[in-house]
């Protein structure tokens, strides 16, 4: 899983329901100083994702800048596929799956299998609909 940056303001630092290994880490720990932190930013990270995680940063920052990752690793295809379980949108998650599995076959075989595996049940993701769920929470706040 991606490490998610939210606003703080939007979406106060919480821990995700479905997953109680989350863990909320202050986005001032950004190893290599890359970017500035703003204030009110968290980063969200889950426990199968601690090593890329412990960057505190967008992977493509953090690939770019280091280079002991290899050129043409798949960090790219692995974003793109999994910000659509976040949506909740099933079609293109199965896509870009597919093209990171394509992808991983050979130098991440262990990657390749767990995309393999959530396509076979895409909902089974920790947190299928995330963004769209938070939607409805944040417009019934405005409303209410």
């Amino acid at each position: 899983m991606v490490p998610l940056l939210l606003p703080q303001r939007l979406n106060p630092p919480l821990q995700c329901p479905s997953t109680p290994g989350c863990i909320v880490a202050d986005a001032g720990r950004k190893g290599a100083g890359l970017f500035a932190a703003r204030d009110d930013q968290r980063v969200i990270a889950h426990p199968q994702t601690t090593s890329r995680a412990a960057l505190c940063a967008p992977q493509f920052l953090a690939w770019a800048a280091d280079l002991r990752h290899a050129d043409d690793m798949v960090l790219f295809f692995e974003e793109i596929a999994l910000s659509y379980p976040l949506l909740g949108d099933e079609p293109r998650f199965r896509i870009w799956a597919q093209k990171t599995v394509l992808l991983c076959a050979s130098q991440d075989p262990e990657r390749a299998a767990e995309f393999a595996a959530w396509m076979k049940g895409p909902r089974i993701f920790r947190l299928w609909g995330w963004r769209a769920k938070q939607r409805i929470l944040q417009d019934g706040k405005r409303t209410g």
